[in-house]
C-alpha cells in the first residue's frame, strides 16, 4: 500500500505585498511550504498548479475576487484543505458568508498577532494531515478486508472486479486509458500463440490493473485526478510512481505475483534504466508483459494526438535501450503476419483476428474507440458512480 506523505503547504491570498511578506516573516520559523498569492482573480490556475494546500487563507477585501469567493474556490477544487478568512474590520456578513459559502470554521482579524497565527495553522496543518492519514488508511483497510475475503473463498475473478473497479472509480480518464490500453494488449496476445496459460493470464490481469496505484493514492490526490484528468499526474511527486503501489498490494495476494513483477516493472526501460532503481533487472529478462505495457503506454500517450502510431513505432525501432524492438517490430508487421483476406480494413485493433494485430489500425481508429469509450454507457455509469465508489473504500 502506499506511504501517507504529509502535506505542509500553506498559501496565503491578499492584495497587499505589504500583508505576504508579514505572513512569510511569521511563518518563517515553521516546518511549512509558505505560498502567497497577491491577484486573486488567479486562484483557480494557482491551486491546480501549486496545490493541494493542508492550509488556505484569504483575506477578505480585495479587488477581482473577496475572501470568500477565494475561499469557496478552495473548497470547489479541494474540499479537504482548511480554509481561514482573514479580516482587516469587523464585517460579521463577510465571516458568515464565509462560513456558509466558503465552509470556514476560522476567521483571523487583521493585525494578527505572530504567535498566534503561527500557533493556529500549525494546528489546522496537523488536523489536515491526520484526517488525509486516516482516509488512506481507511481506504487500504477496507481493501485489504475485501481483497482477505475473495482470497479466502478462492476467487480470483472476484478480486480482478474488485480492483477493476477501484480503478475505474479514479476517474474518467482512467477508465479510459484502462480500457484501450487492455483491448489493444488483448490483441498483441493473440499474435502469441505460444505462450504458456500462466504467463498469458499474468499478463492479461496486468493490463487490466496496470492502474490501480491510482486507487491507492490519498483521497485528495484521487480528486484532483477526477477533476481535471491523468494530466495532473505528471505534476504530483507521489503519483508519478503509482504502479509501484499496485505491484506492492498485488504481490501479497497469492496468486498475483506475477502480476505484480509485471507492473512492478512496466517503466523499466529495456537497458534496465527506470523505476524502481533497486532492481537491476533488463533485456529479456523482464517479463514480456513489462515489456508490452512499456510500448503500450508510450503509444498511447504520444498518438494519435502528436503523431501517427506507425510513426511513433519506427521511433520506437531507434531506440533499443528503451524498447523490446523485437516486439515493436511485430507490431509494425515486421514479421509477416498474414491478414485474413476477409478482413474489413475498418475493424478496431481490439477486434483483430488470431493472425494479426499491427498497430498501424491504431492510427484511423484511435479516435473511434475513443469515441466509443467516452461514450459507453458502462463508462458514463462509472463516472456517476465514481464518487459513491472512492466514498465507500475510503470508509
Amino acid at each position: 500500500m502506499s506511504k501517507f506523505v504529509e502535506n505542509r503547504k500553506v498559501l496565503y491570498v491578499d492584495d497587499d505585498d505589504a500583508s505576504c511578506s508579514a505572513f512569510r516573516l511569521s511563518m518563517s520559523d515553521q516546518n511549512a511550504g509558505v505560498y502567497t498569492l497577491i491577484d486573486s482573480s488567479m486562484i483557480g490556475d494557482f491551486l491546480k498548479s501549486n496545490g493541494p494546500f493542508a492550509v488556505v487563507l484569504s483575506d477578505q477585501l480585495m479587488p477581482h475576487r473577496n475572501g470568500v469567493e477565494v475561499l469557496h474556490e478552495v473548497m470547489r477544487t479541494s474540499p479537504d484543505t482548511m480554509r481561514v478568512l482573514v479580516t482587516g474590520y469587523a464585517d460579521m456578513d463577510a465571516i458568515k458568508g464565509a462560513i456558509n459559502e466558503g465552509g470556514v470554521t476560522h476567521y483571523v482579524s487583521k493585525p494578527w498577532n505572530d504567535a498566534e497565527l503561527s500557533s493556529l495553522i500549525n494546528d489546522l496543518v496537523k488536523r489536515y494531515n491526520v484526517a488525509m492519514e486516516r482516509q488512506s488508511l481507511l481506504s487500504d483497510l477496507a481493501v485489504r478486508n475485501k481483497v482477505l475475503q475473495l482470497s479466502l473463498q478462492g476467487t480470483a475473478s472476484g478480486i480482478v472486479t474488485l480492483l477493476s473497479d477501484l480503478i475505474d472509480a479514479a476517474g474518467k480518464d482512467v477508465a479510459s486509458q484502462n480500457f484501450r490500453i487492455k483491448k489493444l494488449g488483448a490483441a498483441i496476445l493473440t499474435m502469441m500463440p505460444g505462450l504458456s496459460g500462466k504467463e498469458s493470464w499474468e499478463i492479461s490481469r496486468a493490463l487490466e490493473l496496470f492502474n490501480l496505484g491510482l486507487a491507492l493514492l490519498p483521497p485528495f490526490i484521487q480528486l484532483r485526478i477526477i477533476n481535471e484528468g491523468m494530466g495532473v499526474i505528471r505534476e504530483i511527486p507521489l503519483a508519478k510512481n503509482h504502479h509501484l503501489n499496485a505491484a506492492k498490494m498485488l504481490s501479497e495476494i497469492p496468486e498475483f505475483e506475477g502480476v505484480a513483477k509485471i507492473i512492478l516493472l512496466m517503466k523499466k526501460d529495456f537497458d534496465g534504466v527506470g523505476a524502481p532503481q533497486s532492481d537491476r533487472t533488463r533485456g529479456k529478462n523482464l517479463p514480456l508483459g513489462s515489456r508490452i505495457l512499456r510500448i503500450l503506454l508510450d503509444l498511447e500517450e504520444q498518438s494519435p494526438a502528436r503523431f501517427r502510431g506507425r510513426q511513433v513505432l519506427e521511433r520506437m525501432m531507434k531506440k533499443p535501450g528503451v524498447y523490446d524492438t523485437e516486439l515493436v517490430g511485430m507490431l509494425l508487421g515486421k514479421e509477416q503476419i498474414k491478414r485474413r483476406e476477409k478482413q474489413s480494413p475498418n475493424v478496431p485493433i481490439y477486434e483483430l483476428g488470431s493472425d494479426t494485430a499491427k498497430v498501424e489500425d491504431w492510427d484511423a481508429h484511435a479516435g473511434q474507440l475513443m469515441r466509443q469509450v467516452n461514450s459507453s454507457g458502462t463508462v458514463r455509469e462509472i463516472h456517476g458512480q465514481q464518487r459513491e465508489l472512492i466514498k465507500d473504500v475510503s470508509g
